[in-house]
């Protein structure tokens, strides 16, 4: 027995030899493209079942047989990769992300759908797009990240406007920013100032609390907001936690804020020159010189750059701690930011302290409450007199100011007189005084909340409940100091508190259902209620008489007054909608949604309005023929229909409304809107069809046309001046407009090799939108700015069309201006005596002047540009990453009233340099006529010459990383630690002259864009940062 036992013993260690003789070890390391280990990885032998599995440092070890050929590794939101087996031990692989963007859930109105299920037009923006970025407000950071989402900085001043428009102008004269929902709590818009300084609300949102940014684009995904989706509609979704996993994040960067770029005036040398030039030439005596500041007798050289005086490289720094988790019952998230932006202009400064707190709480198996609340207070240090062309505001003043003087006189008091100059047209207060002395400070309050209940019915169908508030405060404190600028002589002092409230209620039920193996449901009917309120009080103090006690009282002031009212809001919206989403075997799709709202604005019989959609898509890679096309792995093709309105009309146009007025000294009541209850909503018509791709694994694509026609345009129509309305208009449903336009978005890794991962995302658009129709006398509009005549609406052209007299040039045989008339004849001008002498250019014959009436049309030069896109690039190198994003327009042009303001030929405030170039000779050849004084028709006539291309590539932010490897993380049981620098808005290229071919004078308009009048320059910064997490 026991030989029998040696004998078996010994074969088997001769078999388990012979066995360990067939087999070998192959050990490794997975990684991810950042360079961090990938643990539970799968390792397996192609064709086998022999695998295993990577430990927590991403390391695996894995005996094989002698006959294995390829390792095939593969890991969750990974591509699985393959590796040739030969004669090496060790095979190391870094893993790719796997593409889920057609598996991604995308939020569309009251409902949510997986993108691959998605019939409509709809870009999502992630929230690491915005987060950590130096700017004022988070729509800023939406530049250049969707294909045909325009968005517009309008100036570097902290609050000033931000225009959004989606797939170009909806309106002509109505409003035309998308609605914005967050967490389904629609969001006050538009400027909030009350005085000099504009306030943009989207400031008071603390950026990296967003999670995504939806924006909805055709009429399938919009119309579900039926009265409110003419714009567009971006959907905002914050952070949630998630169950089971535990996290604190601190994020924060520091830096500095200088102006982008700065328009170049004369100094004081070259000043004196050129003013006492103009004088010379038209045989008048001198008109500049130093002065004798210092009352010693002697000209003091002063030479004072007024643009650096009031310029500062301005701190800014962002702090934002988060905290998130959860159970399987209950999620939270809760974040405390502070955001401090000093502008490079003195004195001017935002900060902003937020709050949020997001809970979620499943109490039990079929019931799901909740709630969403953010709470900041922002206070905003702005100028006395604001920005543009006030005599006081910035940049107006430091360009304009005489350079010759002093900030300072020799008493060390603010300087007020022109020293050695002549002050003819000149009436600049010193800007340096206005800055310091004068203010206009805000401090807002807002609180933005909703509470929700969800209830499972039964199986598939749930009952939604949730209220919503965005209340808001604003409280206003602005100061004229006597001395000086718009209060000198008197002082003024004032003080505006306002409140606006939105509350909705909206209700939801939501039916999904899997029928069978081939057909999917997803259903939705609803009701919404919407109420809006404001209030406002105002308080002044005029005459002040000691300026150190600014407490408005009859006690200090010899005036005092003040009113409240109702601040043009005060309305109701009533809505019930229903939607229906059907898929076929995964490859048929259907979506349809039907809205009904009811204005309060509008007349009781035209009050509802009705907005249907419709789309269709055809997921084509799930039919057997796409089987042999291995490289396209999802190919869907997509069609809708669906009209939409627009609820952005004002404060009750269809009602009759009175004023007070007085007629031979009594007090009357006179008619100040007509009204007209038959005023209805303008409707949005929009056919738009696209296609997505993902090709080869993870290029992604989709491409898109759309043409939308807005009709029953509100605009004001002529009437019988025997019916005795104000101005012989009333407004009526008369017009009509179109946008046409081709979207393209790409996003696609270029090289992956090794350790090295370079990625691009790529948008563009091309849009053109045309008016077809005005009045009944098809007469052309212009915008309601005054100051914005430059533009208009006629029907055949482009939107906001330029409309100007023509520039011919500088005649290169006498130096003067010369201009087109309305038939194309060229005639110059010049200046005998005190008058304006017209000639024929061609002849010298005497003939009629340029006017208003020699105004063009100057077809296709509109200031919404043509095409217009961003894109961005990532890089990655073990730790090391680094990312650079470019926006680009080409096509607009822009109006550059700064330049003519600065080439003005009669008065003695400073100009461009660009007057430096002026026609001195025959044969000259230049656009600046012969320097004569008083000859200045070509800076007060609006023309041509004034007219610029705004095309630009922008370097919109740049940014490199550094994440520490997790093996010294772990050491502090940290899950990230990265540092990184970056630079925002680092450079533009542009042909433009003036101070940012994006600069907009007239505010949310859709007309008058395109005014660059002395509006601040846009914000360098540089920063560096931390992101630490836990």
């Amino acid at each position: 027995m026991r030989k029998f036992l040696l004998i078996v013993w010994c074969c088997l260690f001769l078999l388990s030899g012979k066995l360990l003789a067939q087999t070998r070890t192959l050990t490794g390391k997975v990684t991810d493209a950042n360079g961090n280990p990938v643990p539970n990885a799968s390792v397996v032998v192609k064709g086998t079942k022999l695998g295993t599995v990577t430990n927590a440092d991403g390391v695996y070890s894995l005996n094989v047989p002698p006959d294995a050929k390829t390792l095939v590794i593969s890991s969750v939101n990974m591509q699985a990769e393959e590796i040739k087996i030969a004669s090496a031990s060790e095979y190391n692989l870094t893993l790719k992300p796997q593409d889920t963007s057609m598996d991604e859930v995308v939020v569309v109105g009251y409902n949510t759908i997986a993108k691959r299920s998605l019939t409509g037009s709809v870009s999502k923006v992630n929230g690491e797009a915005v987060a950590n970025k130096p700017v004022t407000s988070f729509d800023q950071a939406l530049t250049g990240k969707a294909a045909g989402v325009l968005v517009n900085t309008s100036s570097g001043y902290v609050g000033d406007d931000v225009i959004i428009r989606i797939r170009g102008g909806a309106s002509i004269s109505s409003g035309g920013n998308p609605l914005i929902v967050m967490d389904g709590v629609p969001l006050t818009q538009g400027d909030q100032g009350q005085l000099y300084t504009k306030a943009n609300p989207l400031a008071e949102i603390n950026p990296n609390d967003i999670e995504s940014v939806e924006v909805l684009k055709d009429a399938s995904a919009t119309a579900i907001y039926g009265s409110r989706g003419s714009g567009g509609v971006l959907l905002i979704t914050t952070k949630k936690g998630k169950a089971g996993v535990s996290t604190l994040n601190y994020d924060n960067y520091f830096g500095f804020n200088e102006a982008a770029r700065k328009m170049k005036v004369l100094n004081a040398a070259d000043y004196i020159t050129t003013i006492n030039k103009l004088r010379s030439n038209a045989n008048l005596g001198v008109g500049a010189n130093y002065g004798d500041i210092n009352n010693d007798g002697k000209r003091d050289t002063v030479d004072t750059d007024w643009q650096d005086e009031l310029s500062r490289k301005g701190l800014v720094q962002n702090h934002n701690l988060s905290i998130s988790g959860g159970s399987q019952r209950t999620t939270y998230f809760t974040s405390l930011n502070y955001n401090d932006v000093q502008s490079y202009i003195d004195n001017t400064q935002q900060k902003r302290g937020s709050v949020r707190l997001n809970l979620a709480s499943r109490v039990t198996d079929w019931l799901q409450i909740g709630v969403n609340t953010q709470y900041s207070r922002t206070k905003t240090y702005g100028l006395g007199s604001g920005v543009g062309n006030a005599l006081s505001g910035i940049p107006f003043g430091p360009l304009t100011a005489m350079p010759n003087i002093p900030i300072f006189d020799a008493d060390g008091e603010y300087y007020t007189g022109v020293g050695g100059n002549l002050a003819t047209g000149y009436n600049v207060p010193n800007p340096v005084a206005v800055t310091d002395l004068n203010f206009d400070n805000r401090d807002g309050r807002r609180f933005i909340g909703s509470v929700f209940g969800e209830v499972q019915l039964i199986k598939g169908l749930k009952f939604k409940s949730q209220a919503n508030v965005d209340y808001a405060t604003g409280l206003t404190d602005q100061y004229w100091n006597a001395d000086v600028g718009d209060g000198l002589g008197f002082g003024l002092k004032q003080r505006v508190y306002n409140e606006r409230n939105t509350w909705s209620w909206f209700n939801t039920l939501n039916y999904t259902r899997q029928i069978g193996a081939d057909h999917e449901l997803n259903a939705l009917a609803g009701t919404e209620y919407t109420r809006r309120t404001s209030s406002y009080t105002y308080n002044y103090g005029a005459g002040i008489k000691d300026p150190d006690l600014l407490l408005i009282s009859p006690d200090n002031f010899d005036e005092v007054g003040g009113e409240n009212g109702i601040d043009d809001i005060d309305d109701g919206l009533a809505s019930y909608f229903a939607g229906i989403n059907y898929g076929f075997r995964k490859k048929y799709l259907a979506t349809f949604n039907f809205r009904a709202d009811a204005d309060s604005r509008f007349g009781k019989q035209n009050r509802w309005a009705y907005f249907p959609s419709g789309s269709v898509a055809w997921r084509v890679t799930q039919e057997d023929f796409m089987s042999q096309y291995t490289f396209v792995n999802d190919l869907k093709l997509r069609a809708s229909y669906g009209v939409t309105g627009n609820s952005n009309i004002g404060y009750f146009p269809a009602i009759s409304t009175y004023e007070p007025a007085s007629y031979a000294e009594i007090g009357v009541l006179a008619l100040a809107n007509p009204g007209n209850s038959e005023l209805r909503w303008e409707r949005l018509q929009q056919f738009d069809v696209g296609i997505d791709a993902i090709l080869w694994k993870n290029t992604s694509f989709t491409l898109e046309y759309y043409n939308r026609k807005t009709i029953d345009l509100i605009l004001d129509n002529p009437v019988l001046a025997t019916l005795g309305l104000p101005d012989n208009i009333i407004t009526e449903n008369v017009g009509k407009l179109q946008s046409r336009g081709v979207e393209l978005t790409v996003n696609t890794p270029v090289l992956h090799r090794g350790n090295f991962q370079w990625n691009v995302s790529f948008n563009a658009a091309w849009n053109k939108t045309k008016v077809l129709s005005t009045n009944a006398n098809n007469d052309q509009v212009f915008d309601s700015d005054p100051a914005a005549t430059f533009s208009l609406a006629k029907p055949g052209y482009g939107l906001g069309v330029f409309y100007l007299v023509r520039w011919a040039g500088v005649n290169p045989a006498n130096g003067l201006p010369t201009f087109l008339d309305v038939n194309g004849n060229q005639k110059q001008v010049e200046r005998v005596g005190n008058a304006n002498v017209w000639t024929m250019v061609k002849d010298g014959s005497a003939t009629s002047a340029i006017t208003a009436t020699d105004r063009v049309v100057l077809k296709d030069q509109t200031p919404y540009p043509k095409f217009y896109g961003g894109l961005s690039q990532t890089f990655n190198y073990l730790s090391f990453d680094a990312s650079i994003d470019l926006q680009y327009a080409f096509g607009a042009y822009v109006y550059n009233q700064t330049k003519q303001v600065l080439m003005n030929f009669s008065n003695t405030r400073n100009k461009s340099e660009d007057i430096l170039d002026a026609w001195t000779k025959a044969g000259d050849n230049t656009d600046v006529p012969r320097l004569f004084w008083g000859n200045n028709f070509f800076t007060t006539q609006a023309s041509t010459r004034w007219l610029e291309k705004a095309d630009f590539v922008r370097i919109r932010n740049v940014q490199i990383g550094y994440t520490l490897p997790k093996s010294i993380i772990n050491k502090i049981k940290a899950s990230r630690l990265r540092f990184y620098v970056q630079a925002n808005n680092l450079y533009t290229f542009t042909g433009y002259t003036g101070v940012d071919p994006e600069s907009n004078s007239t505010g949310n308009t859709n007309i008058g864009l395109g005014i660059d009048r002395t509006r601040p320059y846009l914000a360098r910064t540089y920063t560096i940062g931390l992101n630490f997490g836990l």
